[in-house]
C-alpha cells in the first residue's frame, strides 16, 4: 500500500449533480487501484444543494430557482458542509477524503442569485460566507473541477461560471485545479488528480490572500442571456 499519510482531501466541483457523481466514483476506483483508500464523505441530505436555489431530483437548478438563492441558506450549507469535512477528517486517519466542495457550490449559487437580482454582495454577509469556506477549500490538496457537456443550460451556464471565480476569489492554487467536461477527456484527467494524490509533501494548507474585487463577469453573462438585471439602487424606495 502506498503511504499516504497524513490524510488528503481532494474536492470534486460540478454544476450537474450526476457529473459531480459519476466522476467522484471513476476517482474512487483510480485511487483505489493506485493502492490508495479512498472515503467519500456525503454531503448532508437536506443542504447538499438546498433550498429554492437548488437542483431537485438530481438536475441542475433553473435561473429561476438561482435567482431566490438567499444568503442564508448559503451560511447554513457552509457551515454544515465545513462541520462534515473537519469531522471526516478526525475520523480518517489515513485515506483520501473525497467531498463535493458544498460550501464552494453555496457560494456559487449565491453570486448567481445576486447577479440576477442586481444586488451588491454586502460585506459582512462576504466575510461570514467566505470566511468557513476559505478554511474549508485551504485543505483541499486537489480539485476536480467537472464542466457541464453540452447542451448547457442557461442556469448551468452562469452557476458553472460562477464556480470558476469562487475559486479564484478563495485564492486556490491553480497548480490544484484539474478542469474537465464531463464525457471528454475526465479520465484522464482524473489520472493528473490520483498521480498528485500519490505524492508526498503535497500542503495542506495555504494563507489566503484574497484578489482585490474587480467587476464580475456575471452580471455581464446574465445580460447576454437576455436577462434583465437591475441594480438595488435603481428601485423605488418604499417609504
Amino acid at each position: 500500500m502506498t503511504d499516504i499519510s497524513p490524510t488528503k482531501t481532494i474536492a470534486v466541483l460540478g454544476v450537474r449533480p450526476t457529473d459531480r457523481t459519476a466522476a467522484l466514483h471513476i476517482l474512487a476506483a483510480r485511487l483505489a487501484a493506485a493502492g490508495l483508500r479512498p472515503v467519500p464523505v456525503p454531503d448532508d441530505p437536506v443542504l447538499a444543494d438546498p433550498g429554492a436555489g437548488a437542483a431537485t431530483a438530481g438536475r441542475s437548478p433553473t435561473v429561476a430557482q438561482l435567482r431566490r438563492a438567499d444568503w442564508v441558506t448559503a451560511f447554513d450549507t457552509v457551515l454544515a458542509a465545513c462541520d462534515r469535512e473537519r469531522n471526516a477528517r478526525t475520523r480518517v486517519a489515513a485515506g483520501v477524503l473525497l467531498v463535493s466542495g458544498a460550501a464552494l457550490r453555496a457560494l456559487a449559487r449565491y453570486r448567481v442569485g445576486l447577479a440576477l437580482r442586481g444586488e451588491d454582495y454586502d460585506a459582512s454577509i462576504r466575510g461570514w460566507l467566505e470566511g468557513p469556506a476559505a478554511g474549508a477549500a485551504a485543505g483541499y490538496d486537489a480539485v476536480l473541477r467537472v464542466r457541464p457537456a453540452a447542451p448547457v443550460g442557461p442556469g448551468e451556464r452562469l452557476l458553472d461560471r460562477a464556480l470558476a471565480e469562487v475559486l479564484e476569489r478563495l485564492a486556490i492554487p491553480p497548480g490544484t485545479i484539474f478542469t474537465t467536461t464531463f464525457g471528454s477527456d475526465v479520465r484522464h484527467t482524473v489520472s493528473a488528480v490520483v498521480a498528485l494524490a500519490t505524492r508526498q509533501g503535497v500542503p495542506t494548507s495555504f494563507e489566503c490572500d484574497h484578489p482585490s474585487a474587480r467587476p464580475s463577469p456575471l452580471v455581464s453573462a446574465v445580460q447576454a442571456g437576455g436577462i434583465d438585471v437591475r441594480h438595488w439602487s435603481d428601485r423605488p424606495v418604499t417609504p
